[in-house]
């Protein structure tokens, strides 16, 4: 009798498990993922796939190639650029002064597999790269050893071109990379550069000691908006910085957390998270592209999302090596993430 009870609780337990696992698994804050530093989800961040192809290592950067949006442009922190199919069915590396060794700091926007301007950081300074057609040619080199270029933009079909610089130095170019000239001077170098998508000439900086700089004109006269960041501890230890035009939104991320201004920087408040404020960073954001509610943010290796503009999140853990340094969402499907991975 004893026996045949031992064998009923034994069957009855495997049965339970057998029903219960997909339940736990389903609800589960953790998204599965292995290896890679290249990962997509098709459905809003619930489930994550990576593109264990892709041997890039250290993810810098990540655009939709303007000319075939089947394909993402990347740029690493120490392997060059890449061109991949988001699938991971076709790599493409790119040689030279965009190829391994080279650290790719940003890639101009839109940027087309064959017709792309790159910074890069290769033998000791940084370099503005032209690729067209196979062929590349430098537009604009760091006059000095270890300094490189952060970030940059163009505008009007490339005619105008942004480049900011580790030496505190704000580059312009108004026919499309043959001059330059310096419109402005930081005493620190830049770490962050944010442009309006809707008003070029208003541009938003930050420099390697925390402070927030705003412009109205172009980049030629400067506020400090510094200031509205006392009142917040580690927020001087930026992270990322984004404009959402569609809200009116200035989100500004650092080891404090996640702060929005609707006042283009003079004034910040806290957008509470379920990340408690100085306890861990905030290394990546993103705003909806179809929804002015909608906020992506991502802590170490967690993907936070809110659908309310930051009044209500849900997040997802992902099982990786790494931390999230990148979002990338997919115009042609709102349901589209992609997400790249750095070392720290």
């Amino acid at each position: 009798m004893k026996v045949f009870i031992a064998i009923v609780l034994i069957i009855f337990a495997v049965i339970v498990i057998i029903i219960v696992t997909p339940i736990i698994n389903r609800q589960s804050p953790q998204a599965a993922a292995t290896g890679g530093t290249l990962y997509k989800s098709e459905d809003d961040g619930e489930n994550w796939q990576g593109i264990s192809k892709f041997q890039g290592g250290d993810i810098s950067k990540i655009l939709i190639d303007a000319e075939d949006k089947d394909f993402l442009i990347i740029g690493t922190s120490k392997r060059g650029l890449w061109r991949v199919r988001r699938d991971g069915g076709e790599i493409t590396r790119y040689l030279e002064a965009l190829g391994d060794g080279a650290k790719i700091s940003n890639i101009l926007n839109p940027a087309y597999s064959r017709n792309l301007r790159a910074l890069t950081f290769y033998q000791k300074r940084g370099h503005v790269i032209s690729y067209v057609g196979d062929k590349q040619k430098e537009l604009l080199f760091a006059p000095l050893d270890n300094f490189g270029f952060i970030s940059g933009f163009e505008f009007g079909g490339g005619r105008v071109i942004k480049i900011a610089g580790s030496d505190g130095s704000l580059f312009q170019s108004t026919d499309k990379g043959e001059a330059w000239e310096v419109i402005a001077r930081f005493g620190e170098g830049i770490a962050f550069m944010e442009v309006n998508p809707e008003n070029f000439n208003e541009i938003w900086v930050v420099n390697g000691k925390g402070s927030l700089y705003h412009s109205e004109d172009g980049g030629r006269d400067w506020e400090d908006f510094t200031r509205s960041l006392n009142n917040f501890s580690n927020s001087k230890k930026t992270r990322a910085i984004a404009y959402d035009a569609k809200s009116g939104t200035f989100y500004h991320a650092s080891n404090y957390g996640l702060l929005k201004s609707f006042d283009k920087g003079k004034n910040f408040e806290q957008v509470k998270m379920t990340v408690p404020p100085s306890s861990l960073p905030i290394t990546a954001i993103a705003a909806s592209l179809t929804s002015n509610e909608k906020i992506y943010a991502a802590s170490l290796n967690q993907l936070f999302i809110s659908d309310d503009a930051g009044q209500t999140w849900r997040s997802r853990r992902l099982n990786v090596k790494g931390v999230i340094s990148q979002i990338l969402l997919d115009p042609s499907n709102s349901r589209r993430i992609f997400i790249g991975l750095s070392g720290s």
